[in-house]
Protein backbone atom coordinates (compact mmCIF):
# COMPACT_ATOMS: atom_id res chain seq x y z
CA UNK A 1 0.00 0.00 0.00
CA UNK A 2 1.16 3.38 -0.82
CA UNK A 3 2.17 5.70 1.94
CA UNK A 4 1.92 9.55 1.73
CA UNK A 5 4.38 11.76 3.06
CA UNK A 6 3.97 15.64 3.40
CA UNK A 7 6.27 17.76 1.83
CA UNK A 8 4.80 21.04 2.73
CA UNK A 9 1.72 23.81 3.73
CA UNK A 10 0.90 26.78 1.92
CA UNK A 11 0.30 29.36 3.71
CA UNK A 12 -3.17 29.08 2.32
CA UNK A 13 -3.65 26.25 4.14
CA UNK A 14 -3.07 23.57 1.34
CA UNK A 15 -0.92 20.39 2.07
CA UNK A 16 1.10 19.30 -0.58
CA UNK A 17 1.50 15.18 -0.24
CA UNK A 18 4.07 12.54 -1.77
CA UNK A 19 2.31 9.18 -2.21
CA UNK A 20 5.23 6.89 -2.55
CA UNK A 21 5.09 3.05 -3.12
CA UNK A 22 6.86 0.30 -1.20
CA UNK A 23 10.65 0.22 -2.59
CA UNK A 24 9.47 -3.67 -3.69
CA UNK A 25 6.52 -2.85 -5.99
CA UNK A 26 8.70 -0.40 -7.56
CA UNK A 27 11.11 -2.46 -8.56
CA UNK A 28 8.53 -4.77 -10.19
CA UNK A 29 6.94 -2.17 -11.83
CA UNK A 30 9.70 -0.96 -13.45
CA UNK A 31 10.98 -4.72 -14.30
CA UNK A 32 13.86 -5.02 -12.18
CA UNK A 33 13.21 -7.46 -10.12
CA UNK A 34 14.32 -11.34 -10.92
CA UNK A 35 12.42 -12.30 -13.83
CA UNK A 36 11.10 -9.09 -14.82
CA UNK A 37 11.11 -7.59 -18.60
CA UNK A 38 14.38 -5.12 -18.29
CA UNK A 39 16.02 -7.69 -16.19
CA UNK A 40 15.38 -10.29 -19.01
CA UNK A 41 16.56 -7.55 -21.69
CA UNK A 42 19.99 -6.69 -20.32
CA UNK A 43 20.42 -10.26 -19.66
CA UNK A 44 19.72 -11.66 -23.06
CA UNK A 45 22.05 -8.83 -24.35
CA UNK A 46 24.98 -9.27 -22.03
CA UNK A 47 24.30 -13.01 -23.16
CA UNK A 48 24.50 -11.80 -26.91
CA UNK A 49 27.54 -9.47 -26.64
CA UNK A 50 29.76 -11.86 -24.78
CA UNK A 51 28.91 -14.97 -27.26
CA UNK A 52 31.90 -14.12 -29.62
CA UNK A 53 34.36 -14.00 -27.41
CA UNK A 54 32.65 -18.09 -25.65
CA UNK A 55 35.41 -20.83 -27.37
CA UNK A 56 32.96 -22.51 -29.23
CA UNK A 57 34.41 -25.25 -32.07
CA UNK A 58 31.39 -26.18 -34.26
CA UNK A 59 28.92 -25.41 -31.73
CA UNK A 60 30.38 -27.68 -29.11
CA UNK A 61 32.38 -26.03 -26.26
CA UNK A 62 36.34 -26.93 -26.30
CA UNK A 63 36.14 -28.87 -23.20
CA UNK A 64 34.60 -31.98 -23.51
CA UNK A 65 35.26 -35.53 -21.85
CA UNK A 66 34.04 -38.34 -24.16
CA UNK A 67 33.45 -42.26 -23.21
CA UNK A 68 33.78 -44.62 -26.34
CA UNK A 69 32.71 -48.00 -26.33
CA UNK A 70 32.22 -50.86 -28.95
CA UNK A 71 28.89 -51.51 -28.01
CA UNK A 72 27.22 -47.84 -26.97
CA UNK A 73 29.66 -45.47 -29.26
CA UNK A 74 31.07 -42.20 -28.28
CA UNK A 75 29.11 -40.83 -25.46
CA UNK A 76 29.85 -37.24 -23.91
CA UNK A 77 30.08 -36.89 -19.94
CA UNK A 78 30.96 -33.69 -19.19
CA UNK A 79 31.34 -30.01 -21.12
CA UNK A 80 32.51 -26.78 -20.21
CA UNK A 81 34.28 -23.76 -21.92
CA UNK A 82 37.20 -21.98 -20.54
CA UNK A 83 36.51 -20.13 -16.91
CA UNK A 84 37.77 -16.16 -18.09
CA UNK A 85 37.37 -13.91 -21.04
CA UNK A 86 40.52 -13.09 -23.59
CA UNK A 87 41.10 -9.54 -21.74
CA UNK A 88 44.47 -9.00 -20.21
CA UNK A 89 44.43 -6.47 -17.53
CA UNK A 90 47.87 -4.32 -17.09
CA UNK A 91 48.12 -3.95 -13.70
CA UNK A 92 49.97 -0.89 -12.52
CA UNK A 93 51.06 -2.07 -8.87
CA UNK A 94 50.76 -5.20 -6.91
CA UNK A 95 47.13 -3.13 -5.11
CA UNK A 96 46.07 -2.72 -9.05
CA UNK A 97 44.79 0.64 -8.18
CA UNK A 98 45.29 3.64 -10.80
CA UNK A 99 48.84 5.04 -10.93
CA UNK A 100 47.55 8.69 -10.64
CA UNK A 101 46.89 7.51 -6.94
CA UNK A 102 49.46 9.08 -5.15
CA UNK A 103 50.89 11.31 -8.16
CA UNK A 104 47.33 13.71 -8.29
CA UNK A 105 49.02 15.96 -6.27
CA UNK A 106 52.03 16.47 -8.10
CA UNK A 107 50.11 16.66 -11.58
CA UNK A 108 47.93 19.24 -9.91
CA UNK A 109 50.70 21.15 -8.79
CA UNK A 110 52.35 21.53 -12.36
CA UNK A 111 49.40 22.17 -13.68
CA UNK A 112 48.64 25.13 -11.07
CA UNK A 113 52.12 26.88 -11.61
CA UNK A 114 51.97 26.31 -15.42
CA UNK A 115 48.28 27.75 -15.50
CA UNK A 116 49.55 30.80 -13.47
CA UNK A 117 52.43 31.75 -15.33
CA UNK A 118 50.24 32.02 -18.41
CA UNK A 119 48.13 34.06 -17.24
CA UNK A 120 50.57 36.21 -15.84
CA UNK A 121 51.93 36.36 -19.05
CA UNK A 122 48.73 37.54 -20.75
CA UNK A 123 48.14 40.20 -18.46
CA UNK A 124 51.52 41.15 -18.73
CA UNK A 125 51.74 42.34 -15.11
CA UNK A 126 51.20 46.31 -16.01
CA UNK A 127 49.33 48.92 -13.70
CA UNK A 128 48.79 52.15 -13.98
CA UNK A 129 49.28 55.33 -11.27
CA UNK A 130 46.61 57.99 -11.83
CA UNK A 131 47.42 61.51 -10.52
CA UNK A 132 44.76 64.29 -9.69
CA UNK A 133 42.17 61.79 -10.41
CA UNK A 134 40.35 60.50 -7.19
CA UNK A 135 36.94 61.15 -8.14
CA UNK A 136 37.04 58.70 -10.38
CA UNK A 137 35.52 55.22 -9.31
CA UNK A 138 35.39 51.42 -10.24
CA UNK A 139 33.82 51.67 -13.00
CA UNK A 140 35.55 54.44 -14.29
CA UNK A 141 38.72 53.19 -13.65
CA UNK A 142 37.41 49.48 -15.23
CA UNK A 143 36.34 51.91 -18.56
CA UNK A 144 39.96 54.02 -18.81
CA UNK A 145 41.63 50.46 -18.90
CA UNK A 146 39.15 49.40 -21.72
CA UNK A 147 39.48 52.64 -23.60
CA UNK A 148 43.23 51.98 -23.28
CA UNK A 149 43.31 48.22 -24.79
CA UNK A 150 41.58 49.48 -27.42
CA UNK A 151 43.30 52.91 -28.88
CA UNK A 152 46.37 52.06 -27.32
CA UNK A 153 46.32 55.73 -26.16
CA UNK A 154 44.99 57.79 -22.93
CA UNK A 155 44.25 62.17 -23.29
CA UNK A 156 44.96 63.94 -19.86
CA UNK A 157 44.59 67.33 -18.32
CA UNK A 158 47.93 68.95 -18.01
CA UNK A 159 46.39 72.45 -16.10
CA UNK A 160 44.31 70.22 -14.03
CA UNK A 161 47.25 68.46 -12.85
CA UNK A 162 46.10 65.37 -14.18
CA UNK A 163 48.54 62.67 -15.52
CA UNK A 164 49.01 58.68 -16.04
CA UNK A 165 51.92 56.61 -15.62
CA UNK A 166 52.35 53.18 -16.58
CA UNK A 167 54.48 50.72 -14.51
CA UNK A 168 54.67 46.87 -15.30
CA UNK A 169 56.07 44.40 -12.71
CA UNK A 170 58.51 41.65 -13.79
CA UNK A 171 56.84 38.21 -13.77
CA UNK A 172 58.78 35.65 -11.72
CA UNK A 173 60.07 33.34 -13.80
CA UNK A 174 63.24 31.79 -11.95
CA UNK A 175 61.47 30.76 -9.58
CA UNK A 176 58.19 28.88 -11.51
CA UNK A 177 60.40 27.39 -13.91
CA UNK A 178 62.60 25.52 -11.59
CA UNK A 179 59.70 24.68 -9.78
CA UNK A 180 58.28 23.30 -12.91
CA UNK A 181 61.48 21.48 -13.64
CA UNK A 182 61.66 19.36 -10.52
CA UNK A 183 57.69 18.84 -10.45
CA UNK A 184 58.20 17.46 -14.13
CA UNK A 185 61.59 15.32 -12.96
CA UNK A 186 59.38 13.99 -10.10
CA UNK A 187 56.55 12.91 -12.06
CA UNK A 188 58.72 11.06 -14.73
CA UNK A 189 60.48 9.15 -11.46
CA UNK A 190 57.25 8.71 -10.31
CA UNK A 191 55.64 6.74 -12.89
CA UNK A 192 59.23 5.50 -14.04
CA UNK A 193 59.19 6.83 -17.31
CA UNK A 194 62.19 7.50 -19.50
CA UNK A 195 62.94 11.46 -19.55
CA UNK A 196 64.37 11.48 -23.26
CA UNK A 197 65.48 15.17 -21.84
CA UNK A 198 68.49 13.70 -19.76
CA UNK A 199 69.95 11.86 -22.55
CA UNK A 200 69.59 14.13 -25.12
CA UNK A 201 73.22 15.47 -24.80
CA UNK A 202 75.49 15.38 -27.37
CA UNK A 203 78.26 12.74 -25.08
CA UNK A 204 76.18 10.74 -23.62
CA UNK A 205 77.33 7.30 -23.09
CA UNK A 206 75.81 3.64 -23.73
CA UNK A 207 76.01 3.02 -20.07
CA UNK A 208 74.11 6.52 -19.18
CA UNK A 209 71.30 5.77 -21.54
CA UNK A 210 71.15 2.07 -20.43
CA UNK A 211 71.30 3.60 -16.37
CA UNK A 212 68.61 5.96 -18.12
CA UNK A 213 66.30 2.56 -19.06
CA UNK A 214 66.64 0.88 -16.20
CA UNK A 215 63.41 2.28 -14.67
CA UNK A 216 61.64 2.15 -17.45
CA UNK A 217 62.65 -1.30 -17.94
CA UNK A 218 61.76 -2.23 -14.48
CA UNK A 219 58.00 -1.39 -15.53
CA UNK A 220 58.08 -2.83 -18.43
CA UNK A 221 58.94 -6.03 -16.96
CA UNK A 222 56.07 -5.56 -14.91
CA UNK A 223 53.61 -4.89 -16.92
CA UNK A 224 55.23 -8.21 -19.31
CA UNK A 225 54.52 -10.60 -16.61
CA UNK A 226 50.64 -9.55 -16.58
CA UNK A 227 50.74 -10.71 -20.53
CA UNK A 228 52.94 -13.75 -20.47
CA UNK A 229 50.21 -15.95 -18.61
CA UNK A 230 48.04 -14.97 -20.91
CA UNK A 231 50.15 -15.70 -23.67
CA UNK A 232 51.13 -19.03 -22.62
CA UNK A 233 47.34 -20.11 -22.08
CA UNK A 234 47.14 -19.42 -25.44
CA UNK A 235 50.14 -20.89 -27.06
CA UNK A 236 48.99 -24.11 -24.77
CA UNK A 237 45.22 -24.08 -26.94
CA UNK A 238 46.78 -23.88 -29.82
CA UNK A 239 49.42 -27.12 -28.82
CA UNK A 240 52.43 -24.94 -29.66
CA UNK A 241 55.38 -25.41 -27.08
CA UNK A 242 57.16 -22.27 -26.42
CA UNK A 243 57.96 -19.37 -24.35
CA UNK A 244 56.58 -15.82 -24.99
CA UNK A 245 59.46 -13.28 -25.20
CA UNK A 246 59.03 -9.11 -25.97
CA UNK A 247 61.26 -6.87 -28.09
CA UNK A 248 61.72 -3.33 -26.79
CA UNK A 249 62.93 0.07 -29.01
CA UNK A 250 64.86 1.81 -27.12
CA UNK A 251 67.48 4.43 -27.89
CA UNK A 252 71.13 3.94 -28.17
CA UNK A 253 74.78 5.70 -28.80
CA UNK A 254 74.87 3.64 -32.38
CA UNK A 255 78.53 4.75 -32.77
CA UNK A 256 79.88 3.14 -29.76
CA UNK A 257 78.04 0.05 -29.74
CA UNK A 258 79.25 -0.22 -33.45
CA UNK A 259 83.28 0.20 -31.94
CA UNK A 260 81.99 -2.65 -29.40
CA UNK A 261 81.19 -4.57 -32.30
CA UNK A 262 83.82 -3.92 -34.19
CA UNK A 263 86.57 -4.66 -30.92
CA UNK A 264 85.06 -7.79 -30.74
CA UNK A 265 84.75 -9.06 -34.23
CA UNK A 266 88.03 -11.21 -34.38
CA UNK A 267 86.05 -13.05 -31.71
CA UNK A 268 82.82 -13.35 -32.43
CA UNK A 269 83.38 -14.11 -36.39
CA UNK A 270 82.99 -12.09 -39.65
CA UNK A 271 79.37 -13.18 -40.17
CA UNK A 272 78.12 -12.41 -36.68
CA UNK A 273 80.12 -8.47 -36.58
CA UNK A 274 78.33 -7.78 -40.17
CA UNK A 275 74.39 -8.68 -38.99
CA UNK A 276 75.47 -6.98 -35.69
CA UNK A 277 76.68 -3.69 -37.05
CA UNK A 278 73.58 -3.91 -39.67
CA UNK A 279 70.85 -4.43 -37.35
CA UNK A 280 72.24 -1.34 -35.12
CA UNK A 281 71.52 0.87 -38.53
CA UNK A 282 68.36 -0.82 -38.97
CA UNK A 283 69.52 -2.51 -41.96
CA UNK A 284 69.36 -5.85 -40.57
CA UNK A 285 67.06 -7.60 -43.03
CA UNK A 286 69.93 -6.94 -45.92
CA UNK A 287 72.29 -8.78 -43.73
CA UNK A 288 71.94 -12.29 -46.08
CA UNK A 289 72.29 -9.87 -49.45
CA UNK A 290 75.22 -7.99 -47.91
CA UNK A 291 77.12 -11.37 -46.85
CA UNK A 292 76.32 -12.54 -50.25
CA UNK A 293 77.98 -9.58 -51.99
CA UNK A 294 81.03 -9.46 -49.44
CA UNK A 295 81.96 -13.19 -50.52
CA UNK A 296 81.27 -12.62 -54.17
CA UNK A 297 83.89 -9.80 -53.68
CA UNK A 298 86.55 -11.48 -52.01
CA UNK A 299 86.22 -13.95 -54.93
CA UNK A 300 86.70 -11.84 -57.50
CA UNK A 301 89.85 -10.53 -55.98
CA UNK A 302 91.26 -13.69 -57.61
CA UNK A 303 91.62 -14.37 -61.29
CA UNK A 304 90.44 -17.65 -62.70
CA UNK A 305 92.87 -20.46 -63.15
CA UNK A 306 93.87 -21.27 -66.48
CA UNK A 307 95.18 -24.17 -68.33
CA UNK A 308 99.15 -24.98 -67.96
CA UNK A 309 101.11 -24.77 -71.45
Amino acid sequence: MAKKHQLYRLPSGTVAYLELNPIGKIIKDKGLDPGGDAQKFHTANVLKRIKRYMPFNSGMTYKVTVAQTDADGTEILDYENYPTFPIVPLWGNQAHMSEIVGCRAGIDAYDLIKSGFANDLDNAQMYWILHNAGGMDDTDLAQFLDRLKTVHAAVVDDDAGTGVDAHTVEIPTTAREAMLDRLRSDLYEDYMALDTKSIAGGAVTATQIQAAYEPFDAKLTALEYCVIEFIQGLLELAGVEDTPTFTRSRIINSTEEIQSVVQAAPYLGEEYATKKILTLLGDGDQAEDILRKIDADELDRFPEETGAE
